[in-house]
């Protein structure tokens, strides 16, 4: 049931990225351990399952990303850097995956729901969820550079649902 579950939160990654245009995309599990980023998105997982879902990239490749983002919208961006409106767009990027996760997790009837998105910005960062079960660890390519997502989950125990 988690591995399952683990490919719906991948599914639902490649619907997010594709419906705001990023359509010629590789995903691969990651060549190394894991990797100093600059920017880690993330959002918790409650209910059925309990995790987390995120986001990382450098902050080049995260300021590359939502400079895309808004051209595949039509829309400009003033800020310079990666500002809070850079910041924010991340972190709705993580809320929109893991809010459709939820989605189709409750399509085969596994009730989640989920916590506010957090974003960390800063150099050399590193996260480390390996008291989780089961994750999911795939690093995201397209012509922005990477992004790597990581899904670390474990079933509830019956006693506390």
């Amino acid at each position: 049931m988690i591995a399952d579950s683990l490919k719906l939160f991948e599914t639902a990654t490649q619907q997010v990225f594709s419906e705001i245009g990023f359509t010629h995309l590789s995903s691969e599990p990651p060549a190394s351990a894991s990797q100093p980023q600059g920017i880690v998105a993330t959002v918790g997982i409650t209910g059925s399952l309990l995790g987390y879902i995120s986001l990382s990239t450098t902050i080049e490749s995260g300021q590359t990303f939502v400079q895309k983002l808004f051209e595949n919208l039509h829309m400009d961006i003033d800020e310079q850097g990666f500002g809070q409106f850079h910041q924010e767009a991340m972190a709705e990027l993580v809320n929109q995956i893991t809010g459709r996760s939820t989605t189709l997790l409750e399509q085969d009837k596994i009730d989640c729901d989920i916590t506010p998105p957090t974003i960390v910005v800063g150099d050399n960062l590193y996260f480390n969820l390996s008291q989780l079960t089961e994750s999911l660890h795939r690093v995201i390519k397209g012509d922005f550079g990477s992004i790597t997502l990581f899904v670390g989950i474990q079933k509830v125990n019956a006693k506390e649902e």
